[in-house]
């Protein structure tokens, strides 16, 4: 790692190099088959999300957000007060005792795992092992390796500009969400994801494949309505990491990882032989990673530049004719092609593709019926949904729907931060959605005969909307926050991703239009 790199481009490089130690050490733990159920806890009424019945974390949670503070405090001191996250840095044991998670050395947290890992000794050494390996070790991996050039080659254009302006990491707050979709990560089956990769010699799937795909085939075969739903998988799992200024509030780096994500064939052939043993080594072959770096003049400025590794076009789903390689495995490319029914396309109508959550299927189909486009023509709106909030951002960061739209409460800043900054990278963003329609509501009282205008105008402070990151002054204040006033960290405004701003403001004006 370059220490002469300017603050910000050492920060980008070393969080997308923790996201992937974060990927390792989640693949690690979800490959204990045998005892992995045991690694996972629901939480007590103190921590617990109230919007879920049912709360759980795992071992991968608190190793992660505990590993990525470390590194982040080895590389800068003290940056530690300013890293934010999901979870504590407590796990229960199956005896019922709890333990804390700390990283002072190999040998201390070996020992600290024993007690969770049913005194299995050689996977707490080897977990303890991974927890301590170098960061730049993860160069090597499979994810890191396919986006590094790109990276080098962006972050030289960004030397000057964050040279001036960003220079002190007291500057930034992190916002992270180690497991995004733990449901899916505690359930989800890792015999599902074969350990080599996938046959193009045979196109006969195994029974858990074939289900799926047939699955996904009947989406096709009777397509009752404009409402999808993907039950969700481990590969719904990502990484978030977003890095946000303290000052203005405004995301600033993020970093996404999806852990799980099948890579195409080509990718197996540069692989080297030599990393680790094969087993181990296939498991590196598994996962993606896409980083953003975004600037602002100030917090009520459009961004003055932005970069990104928008690689939709490069991970393409291959046809539902062919079925050698899971579908299922390589969401969410391709999301709403394979998702949405064929008659959608007959109709010859403009497509609106929204990701939402089921939940809020009713709501939006109502509120959607009669929407029209900026040429005023009726539109077929599609809502698409699956879990994990990191997800369904990451179907608009891959062009997969135009927007991700939640009404209600119901994700909080570690959920949005690291994505946000991506999207917004691509020219887009989160905006607030109540604060949004606030002031859409009232240039429609000013401006009521003239849609355009408003649609304009709306375009025009897009900006002013979006999510800002520094509501928490202090680890002190984080420390405190339990169940009850977890709402500071939550986007009550619900919110709205987009990667087209015009489309943004069409959506906007159409619900303050429609909104009971």
């Amino acid at each position: 790692m370059n220490k002469t790199d300017p603050l910000c481009v050492q920060l980008l490089k070393n969080l997308i190099l923790c996201s992937e130690k974060a990927a390792a050490i989640a693949r690690l733990i979800k490959k204990q088959t045998s005892i992995f159920q045991t690694l996972v806890q629901v939480k007590d009424s103190t921590e617990a999300n109230l919007r879920f019945s049912v709360d759980v974390k795992t071992l991968a949670d608190v190793l992660i957000q505990e590993v990525v503070k470390y590194e982040l405090n080895l590389l800068f001191p003290d940056s530690s007060d300013s890293v934010f996250g999901e979870e504590n840095n407590r796990f229960s044991c199956n005896s019922g005792k709890t333990i804390t998670i700390q990283l002072s050395s190999k040998e201390n947290l070996a020992e600290l795992l024993i007690e969770v890992l049913d005194n299995d000794l050689n996977f707490a050494n080897e977990l303890s092992e991974i927890c301590f390996q170098p960061l730049e070790t993860f160069q090597v991996h499979l994810p890191v390796r396919t986006i590094w050039n790109h990276l080098i080659n962006s972050c030289n254009s960004l030397d000057k500009l964050t040279d001036t302006k960003y220079y002190n990491v007291q500057t930034f707050g992190v916002w992270i969400d180690p497991i995004d979709s733990t449901a899916d990560y505690a359930q989800g089956q890792l015999d599902k994801f074969p350990l080599s990769p996938p046959s193009t010699s045979t196109s006969i799937l195994s029974g858990t494949e074939a289900e799926n795909v047939n699955q996904i085939n009947r989406f096709f075969e009777n397509p009752t309505s404009l409402i999808r739903f993907c039950h969700g998988s481990l590969i719904n799992v990502t990484i978030l990491l977003g890095l946000f200024d303290r000052f203005t509030g405004l995301p600033i780096i993020g970093v996404v990882n999806q852990p799980f994500y099948l890579n195409n064939n080509s990718d197996y052939a540069n692989i080297t032989d030599n990393l680790l043993d094969n087993e181990i080594n296939l498991l590196h072959n598994y996962g993606r990673i896409f980083w953003g770096f975004n600037v602002t003049d100030s917090e009520t400025s459009p961004p003055i530049t932005g970069y990104s590794n928008n690689c939709s076009r490069q991970c393409l789903l291959n046809s539902l004719n062919n079925l050698n390689t899971p579908k299922y495995l390589r969401f969410p490319d391709n999301f709403f092609d394979v998702l949405c029914p064929d008659r959608v396309f007959s109709e010859g109508k403009p497509i609106l593709k929204l990701a939402c959550s089921s939940v809020e299927f009713s709501r939006l189909t109502n509120l959607f019926h009669n929407y029209r486009d900026g040429s005023h023509d009726l539109v077929n709106v599609v809502f698409l949904s699956s879990s994990g909030a990191g997800f369904k951002q990451l179907c608009v960061i891959l062009n997969e729907v135009d927007a991700f739209i939640l009404m209600e409460p119901n994700t909080f800043l570690w959920d949005t931060c690291g994505p946000h900054c991506i999207i917004s990278a691509l020219g887009g963003g989160i905006v607030q959605l109540k604060y949004a329609l606030e002031t859409v509501k009232l240039l429609l009282q000013k401006f009521s005969n003239d849609l355009d205008t408003v649609i304009q105008l709306t375009f025009n402070d897009l900006h002013k909307f979006q999510i800002k990151y520094n509501v928490l002054k202090s680890p002190e204040e984080f420390q405190k926050l339990t169940s009850a006033n977890l709402s500071q960290c939550c986007n009550r405004n619900g919110l709205l991703a987009y990667r087209n701003p015009m489309i943004a403001s069409q959506i906007l004006v159409h619900i303050a239009l429609n909104q009971k």
